[in-house]
């Protein structure tokens, strides 16, 4: 059986724009995957973000833990809880007391940069006395010599 060159020629046509459409809708796809227009704020967590903080920690690492985490911010202790918010929405935390550096995530959101930046803003506030003693030592006038 032969088919019509014209009815071929109609048929490759369809075939080529149907991979065209399923291309530019994976493109879309992958776009809005890795698009994370949100800006996230990260700050320390205040007495009052307590059962923000306990949910989040609790939905990571069940309600145990999430009570845990929520006392350590109402006691106010030092250094805390530093807390990851998209328009103050709380999707993730990471516990900085005792330096055990636990980090919880909602899972339900996409909290995993998330975590990636509360790590990395630990990690500049651990180091910000070297960092103040550095600069502060090459920002000192020199010694005058007569």
């Amino acid at each position: 059986m032969q088919i019509h060159p014209l009815f071929l020629e109609v048929l490759t046509r369809e075939r080529e724009l149907d991979v065209e459409r399923r291309r530019r809708s994976a493109l879309a796809r992958r776009r809005r995957r890795t698009d994370h227009t949100d800006s996230v704020s990260i700050r320390l967590a205040q007495p009052s973000d307590s059962a923000a903080v306990g949910r989040v920690a609790g939905l990571d690492a069940g309600t145990a833990e999430g009570v845990r985490v929520a006392a350590v911010v109402d006691s106010g202790e030092r250094p805390g809880v530093l807390l990851a918010e998209i328009d103050g929405s709380p999707i993730a935390a990471l516990d900085l007391s005792g330096g055990a550096g636990r980090a919880y995530g909602d899972p339900f959101r996409r909290s995993a940069a998330a975590i990636t930046q509360l790590r990395a803003r630990a990690r500049q506030l651990g180091a910000g006395g070297r960092a103040r003693r550095l600069w502060s030592t090459l920002l000192r006038p020199e010694p005058r010599r007569v």
